[in-house]
């Protein structure tokens, strides 16, 4: 039903593909499990990558903008899983719950950018044209899409997280 507007918008991510910007190894499979805190600072663990990738395909060197699409969607993966443990007894309740976790979300989401913007605009791994936001959408919708496939193959209970992302991008 929404086909061919997620084409659409999968288009208007392309930023013209001209951006100037480093290629680094990224995580390239960085969410919340993968961030520890030690110490009042974080540690980021397990870089295998995406194992149902090819080898040669987790070891290329990308945009590190990746990695922050792959933790934006980590968050949103957190707010439904409180969400989901909050109403396991009373679904119903639901509803009444699920927009303060999507305002936390929001809020969260909202620091990590800017906080990652203020960090990274020093270096020259960060980009700082208008292009960031279509190529960090872009990012974002990559990941949810292959979440959802991920996730309807492995636990299906899950996929509806991933599919209601792909509905907030859009």
């Amino acid at each position: 039903m929404r086909r061919n507007f997620l084409i659409e918008r999968l288009r208007a991510c392309d930023p013209g593909l001209l951006i100037k910007s480093v290629k680094t190894r990224y995580h390239g499979d960085l969410n919340l499990e993968n961030v520890l805190i030690k110490q009042n600072d974080f540690v980021f663990i397990d870089f295998k990558g995406d194992l149902t990738r090819p080898f040669s395909e987790r070891h290329r060197k990308f945009s590190p903008l990746r990695d922050v699409a792959d933790i934006l969607l980590s968050f949103n993966y957190a707010a439904y899983t409180a969400l989901g443990h909050v109403c396991a007894e009373q679904p119903k309740d639901m509803a009444k719950f699920e927009n303060l976790v999507l305002e936390w979300e929001q809020e969260v989401r909202r620091v990590f950018l800017e906080s990652y913007t203020q960090t990274g605009s020093d270096t020259e791994l960060f980009l700082t044209d208008a292009s960031v936001t279509a190529l960090l959408e872009l990012f974002q919708l990559e990941k949810a899409l292959y979440e959802v496939r991920n996730e309807i193959s492995n636990r299906s209970d899950l996929a509806i997280i991933s599919l209601k992302f792909i509905l907030s991008l859009l």
